[in-house]
């Protein structure tokens, strides 16, 4: 299922995209990042303290670049 990305999610698909393989780590969830977890387009990993690093899935990749496309 492909879902409408908000303005918000696409500034978090392209952060993440940019972050590359690595990622980026945020300190708390946002209501978008739980959306795109949910659409299968972003993935997350524990990482050190309170942070959790989130990865962009390719799946994410190819909706960002059909809504900037």
């Amino acid at each position: 299922m492909e879902y409408r990305l908000a303005d918000e999610e696409i500034s978090l698909l392209k952060e993440l995209k940019g972050a590359g393989e690595r990622g980026r780590n945020f300190d708390r969830g946002s209501s978008g990042l739980q959306r795109l977890m949910r659409a299968g387009y972003v993935r997350r990993r524990p990482s050190k303290g309170i942070a959790t690093r989130y990865m962009i899935t390719d799946i994410g990749r190819i909706a960002l670049d059909k809504t900037l496309g």
